[in-house]
C-alpha cells in the first residue's frame, strides 16, 4: 500500500509468513531539491543450503543487498506396521475324467468341479458288405451305420445323409485305389568319359533320369617277389 510492498512467503507445511518492503518516496519539488533514494525491491527468492531439515533460502534485493530465511522441514514419518496375512487361495489336487465323460475337479479345499463332457462317444467303424455294379444296387432297407460297399472302386459308405448326392443314405466316399505308381524299367550303362561313367534310369510312364559312377584309377604294379632258395 502505498510506498509499501507486502510480500507472502508460503511453506511446504501450509504455513506463511508476509514480509514488507518499504521503497524510497518521491522527493518534493523545491528549488534545486534533491532526488528521493531509490526503492529496494526483491529480485529474486531462492534455497541456498540444507542442513538436516533445516532449508536456507537467500532473497536478493534489487540495490544488490542480500539477507536469508530458514525453513525448518518437519521429519519423516514412522514405518507403518506390517500388513496381516491373506488367507490361503485354494488350488486344484487333482482332475480326472471319470465314466461317464466328464472332467471332475478336485479342489484343495475339498470341493469338486465337474467342467463338463470332455470325452466325446466312440466312433463308427465300417463294414465292407460286398461289391456292387452300380450305385442303384445299393439297399434302400435293412442297412446300418457303417455299412459299406464298392462301387467301381469307389467305397459307398452309409451315413443316413440326406444329401441330394446320397443314395439311400450312403455317400460316396471316394476312390479307394490310388493313381498307378511310377517303376522303375530299366537301369543302363549309356556313357563313359574317363573315369566317369553314366547311367540311364528309365521310368515305366517313360520318364527317364541319369546319375554318374566315378571308378577308381588303376593302381600301380607291385614289386618283384624275391628269388626262391635253391632245391
Amino acid at each position: 500500500m502505498g510506498l509499501v510492498d507486502t510480500y507472502t512467503i508460503n511453506y511446504t507445511n501450509g504455513n506463511t509468513a508476509t514480509f514488507t518492503v518499504t521503497n524510497g518516496a518521491n522527493g518534493t519539488n523545491g528549488t534545486n531539491g534533491t532526488n528521493g533514494t531509490d526503492g529496494k525491491g526483491i529480485v529474486s527468492i531462492s534455497k541456498t543450503a540444507t542442513s538436516g531439515n533445516v532449508d536456507t533460502y537467500t532473497i536478493t534485493y534489487t540495490n544488490g543487498d542480500t539477507t536469508t530465511f530458514e525453513v525448518t522441514n518437519g521429519t519423516n514419518g514412522t514405518n507403518g506396521t506390517n500388513g496381516t496375512n491373506g488367507t490361503d487361495g485354494i488350488s486344484v489336487s487333482s482332475a480326472a475324467v471319470n465314466a461317464s465323460g466328464h472332467l471332475i475337479i478336485t479342489l484343495s479345499n475339498g470341493n469338486s468341479l465337474d467342467a463338463g463332457v470332455v470325452k466325446g462317444a466312440d466312433g463308427t467303424s465300417i463294414i465292407i458288405k460286398d461289391e456292387l455294379p452300380s450305385s442303384s444296387d445299393l439297399p434302400s432297407t435293412g442297412q446300418t451305420m457303417g455299412d459299406c460297399y464298392i462301387i467301381n472302386g469307389h467305397l459307398w459308405v452309409y451315413t443316413n445323409s440326406s444329401d441330394p448326392s446320397a443314395v439311400n443314405g450312403f455317400i460316396d466316399a471316394g476312390n479307394l485305389q490310388g493313381p498307378a505308381g511310377n517303376g522303375i524299367s530299366s537301369i543302363t550303362k549309356t556313357g563313359t568319359s574317363g573315369l566317369i561313367d553314366t547311367y540311364t534310369i528309365t521310368f515305366t510312364n517313360g520318364t527317364s533320369t541319369t546319375f554318374t559312377v566315378t571308378n577308381g584309377a588303376n593302381g600301380t604294379n607291385g614289386t618283384d617277389g624275391q628269388d626262391g632258395a635253391p632245391g
